[in-house]
């Protein structure tokens, strides 16, 4: 796991469509086209789990804070949330990990979540 990102997200309870975030413009989805090009494609830069039919990693399937804030939270909020694990080189090495930190802004920005939020935006600038 040294070259990847487990996602944990409590087996799905924390998103409101775990199979979303690994449909097109899914979070997920986005960020594993973004480390198929290049020079992330050459190192092997990968998610764990790698599609909705796999279970999250059973030791980091998202922890308190996703379970806290996340969707179905005792707080009333609707909110997605992933917990993101970094393999060690992911880590250790800082032209690798700024390399992965620009793809999953670049995925982040491209996915149905910027989106929404946008939307939510413009239609309430016109009320």
């Amino acid at each position: 796991f040294e070259h990847t990102i487990i996602a944990g997200t409590q087996d799905g309870r924390c998103v409101k469509d775990r199979a979303g975030i690994y449909s097109k413009l899914g979070l997920l989805f986005e960020m594993q086209k973004e480390f198929s090009k290049g020079s992330l494609a050459a190192e092997r830069v990968s998610i764990y789990p790698p599609n909705n039919d796999i279970p999250d990693h059973p030791r980091y399937n998202g922890g308190h804070v996703v379970a806290e804030y996340g969707f179905n939270n005792t707080r009333g909020l609707d909110v997605d949330a992933i917990q993101m694990e970094f393999g060690t080189r992911l880590r250790k090495e800082s032209k690798l990990r700024d390399k992965v930190a620009l793809a999953i802004a670049r995925a982040l920005l491209n996915s149905n979540y910027v989106q929404s939020i946008q939307s939510a935006r413009y239609s309430s600038d016109l009320v």
